[in-house]
């Protein structure tokens, strides 16, 4: 026996292994791969036939129009989850075009179930709702139109003019409701006169303060929205990732591709590497629909 040759009974236990060691990649390849086709599915079937996303903005917008409306400092002669009504009955009645009884009936039941829709909603999705349906970024587009609209009139949308204004000064924002559209409509005889040209000045300053308040409060809700939106899709595809893991192992295992052992930590692989297949196949719809 020389140096280089190795006894038979070693080389047999290597090939074994290598053997047991390919057959254990090829059949984690291939239930990674039914991982990610099986999960993508399942949670878009589900958010589809449930309408998930119009569940949870509406959730999101209303808490965050409660939890304003408390804190709002134009005050309403209104109790604060009246006040909360009107502000959402405005907003969707300006974002959905539906008509101001059909607007007041889905603000009332918003504000009442907490921002919850009802369990058939999917099935009978009404007009008042479809600001809600929309992606994060076309929603709050339509709130930043209805919002400048309500920083420009007050007077005839002041729920929600109260509901932007939250966080501004309170001398700004007492001072535009005020006067604001009383100056704006005399605005070319005060030209004209050249009289009241500092009131202007510091209307003009006020309304950009509170405009520069009003986008950021837009600008964080919706940061934390997407984030959340985020969270809860990758939540949802561990979830589901690890179930359906554990399901192909199981069957795996049942043809003998595989040693009971590898069941668990592979599932938490399948789990954790799940939720990536589907970012990647929605950045792929996103390129493919650019």
């Amino acid at each position: 026996m020389t140096l280089l040759q190795l006894p038979t009974e070693p080389q047999t236990q290597i090939i074994d292994t290598v053997q047991d060691l390919s057959g254990f990649l090829i059949a984690s390849a291939i239930a990674l791969a039914i991982v990610g086709v099986m999960t993508m599915a399942l949670v878009e079937a589900w958010k589809r036939l449930s309408d998930t996303r119009t569940r949870f903005h509406a959730r999101r917008i209303t808490g965050w129009i409660r939890k304003s409306m408390e804190h709002a400092i134009h005050k309403l002669p209104l109790a604060p989850e009246a006040a909360s009504t009107e502000a959402i009955r405005e907003i969707i009645q300006f974002c959905t075009g539906v008509s101001r009884v059909e607007a007041e009936v889905a603000a009332n039941g918003l504000v009442k179930r907490n921002g919850r829709l009802a369990w058939d909603h999917s099935f009978s999705p009404a007009p008042a709702h479809m600001l809600f349906a929309l992606d994060t970024d076309r929603m709050m587009g339509a709130l930043q139109e209805a919002s400048e609209v309500a920083l420009a009139s007050p007077r005839r949308l002041p729920a929600l003019y109260a509901f932007i204004t939250t966080g501004g000064q309170a001398e700004d924002v007492t001072k535009w409701f005020d006067e604001a559209e009383k100056v704006m409509t005399h605005m070319p005889e005060i030209d004209q006169a050249g009289t009241h040209r500092q009131t202007v000045k510091d209307l003009s300053e006020c309304a950009a303060r509170l405009r520069t308040v009003m986008k950021r409060r837009l600008d964080s809700f919706q940061l934390r929205t997407t984030e959340k939106w985020t969270t809860f899709n990758q939540g949802t595809a561990l979830l589901v990732g690890f179930v359906v893991m554990v399901l192909s192992l199981s069957w795996f295992r049942g043809i003998g591709i595989l040693s009971s052992w590898y069941i668990l930590p592979l599932a938490i692989s399948g789990g954790i590497f799940a939720p990536l297949a589907k970012d990647l196949t929605g950045a792929l719809k996103r390129a493919r629909n650019a």
